[in-house]
């Protein structure tokens, strides 16, 4: 597995890290809270392989989990 790092900076201004292996269809899409990586409810290939759309995922069910909508503004592979 090749996972990556990726900065999701929102509209708002906040940002942050989402961990996923955009190759591999079964990998989960991971994001990264107070320094502990843990697993959306979602894998690469629900998002098409694509980082962004992975991104946008993962905000809109904490969308409907906490009602607080904002939307992705970009996202860039860490290096």
């Amino acid at each position: 597995m090749s996972v990556k790092r990726y900065t999701v900076r929102m509209a708002s201004g906040d940002t942050w890290t989402m961990l996923a292996d955009m190759a591999e269809a079964s990998a989960p899409i991971q994001h990264e809270t107070d320094g502990k990586v843990l697993d959306s409810s979602f894998q690469t290939a629900d998002a098409r392989h694509d980082a962004f759309r992975a991104a946008k995922l993962c905000v809109a069910l904490w969308a409907r989990k906490s009602g607080d909508a904002d939307s992705v503004a970009s996202v860039e592979v860490e290096s």
